[in-house]
């Protein structure tokens, strides 16, 4: 059997299709909005870390066939991958990488403000697979950006920049990718992502 047919046979308990469409999918986008929602930054995330490897895991008793793992490498320049499994195989994935141009741990704003978006972002849309546009930590000096890119087969790309805002005040907003129309001197924090269903 070669790995195509192993990938297929691992999914043959999850192919609940009924015309056409995959009939899990509001329970999925349901357990991925409370996952993304109490997972970082979250008191509710199970996270454990091993030298430079950071785990955050989520389970929920409204799904319990459903989990969240989010496993990301490094510290101020960091990779990772989140998942989703039913019943152990995984349905969803979603790699990203990024950089934290001023730490975190010297700007406990920045990292406020990721939090805040991160759990605002699906709270507002099942769309918004990483975090809310133009959410500020408490202070306003930090500002968390986005842009989506959802392509028609599912999968969604896009790339979320925090700015200094008390740097940026020429700073302006349009339907262009962000990269185009923040110059670089006024972004704090940056990140790629890319991912969506593996069914």
């Amino acid at each position: 059997m070669n790995i195509y047919d192993e990938f297929v046979k691992s999914r043959e308990c999850l192919n609940e299709v009924k015309d056409g469409k995959w009939t899990r999918l509001d329970d999925f986008k349901k357990f991925l909005v409370e996952a993304k929602t109490n997972g970082y930054g979250s008191e509710h995330a199970s996270v454990t870390t091993d030298g430079q490897k950071t785990t955050i895991t989520y389970s929920s008793p409204n799904h319990p066939e459903f989990r969240y793992i989010d496993v990301y490498y490094g510290t101020e320049s960091f990779h990772g991958v989140e998942t989703v499994t039913i019943n152990g195989v995984e349905v969803y994935a979603m790699a990203y990488s990024g950089v934290e141009l001023e730490p975190f741990k010297e700007n406990p704003g920045i990292l406020e403000c990721l939090g805040k978006a991160l759990k605002e972002g699906p709270k507002k849309s099942s769309n918004n697979i990483r975090g809310l546009d133009r959410v500020t930590d408490s202070s306003g000096k930090y500002m968390y950006n986005v842009w989506y890119n959802h392509l028609i087969d599912g999968r969604t790309t896009g790339v979320e920049m925090i700015i200094d805002t008390s740097l940026a005040s020429d700073v302006k907003y349009g339907i262009t990718p962000m990269s185009i129309i923040i110059p670089p001197k006024y972004v704090v924090f940056q990140c790629n992502f890319s991912g969506g269903f593996v069914l």
